[in-house]
């Protein structure tokens, strides 16, 4: 069944490590809005305050100095790549290009990447015809197939976002007591509950200095700013994480809430300059 959405899941599986990799922010592709110039002072207050509305109070304390971190690149060996074949049930022999090691069988395909530790498994499935299930059974369902072949992993928090046919899961680990949103493991589920595609991290970080970090009120005045007629963002939280932007595992506050009252939005702004 799943073979027909493949060009979808890969879709699905670039925007989000284009999301994490390449961007500092995530607007959702179904908010059809233009930038406005940013513009200073009162100027981009009030194009801010048609952009968004506040669902809570802004803190304007800063955060003080917090770490940031490199990622320790260690290339992967082959017995290193047997060993995730192992753990995920894969026999035989592995083969290799300038990009991963990779296995495939009648239930799917194992790649282990060679420039930094993430194992990806696209996961093979029969038709099968049951009713669509809500977000709470798609969480269910990944922690019980994690459990049952011994991939389970410890992490703070499981983000479920919807996209048409699937729903994807970022499951949220903890750096220095912060949410560390730079490398989640991730899972995707079609609407009935058939594992599609697993992707799990086994990076290591070294430090690299510490930054003095500014508040909340002074992130939300670096939001982008998007006109939208009639309709406006709404923001309920924005919390310090850690974000890798610039090959840098960096602190960043993520803004989260809804857009047209149903439709999730998040975008990451840097706790701190670097200039």
């Amino acid at each position: 069944m799943l073979k027909k959405y493949f060009p979808k899941i890969t879709l699905l599986i670039f925007s989000l490590v284009f999301g994490i990799l390449c961007s500092a922010k995530i607007i959702p592709n179904s908010i059809n809005s233009v930038t406005v110039s940013s513009g200073t002072g009162e100027n981009k207050k009030r194009q801010l305050e048609n952009t968004y509305q506040l669902n809570f109070n802004l803190n304007t304390k800063t955060n003080g100095n917090i770490n940031t971190y490199l990622i320790d690149r260690k290339p992967t060996s082959l017995a290193q790549a047997d060993s995730f074949k192992t753990l995920f049930g894969f026999a035989g022999e592995m083969f290799e290009n300038e990009e991963c090691y990779h296995i495939s069988n009648d239930f799917g395909t194992l790649k282990v990447l060679k420039n930094v530790n993430i194992v990806k498994y696209f996961k093979n499935n029969d038709d099968l015809l049951v009713e669509e299930l809500d977000k709470d059974d798609i969480i269910k369902i990944s922690l019980e197939f994690l459990e049952k072949n011994n991939l389970m992993f410890d992490y703070e928090e499981a983000l479920v976002n919807s996209d048409g046919d699937f729903y994807s899961i970022n499951f949220i680990s903890r750096l220095n007591n912060l949410n560390n949103f730079s490398f989640p493991n991730k899972m995707i589920l079609d609407k009935c509950g058939n594992i599609a595609y697993i992707e799990m991290n086994f990076i290591e970080y070294k430090r690299f200095n510490s930054v003095k970090t500014f508040s909340p009120k002074g992130a939300f005045l670096k939001l982008p700013v998007y006109y939208e007629k009639d309709s406006k963002i709404e923001l309920n939280g924005a919390e310090l994480v850690y974000y890798y932007e610039d090959s840098i595992i960096q602190p960043a506050y993520r803004f989260y809430g809804l857009f047209e009252k149903e439709r999730s939005f998040e975008c990451f702004i840097k706790a701190a300059d670097y200039n």
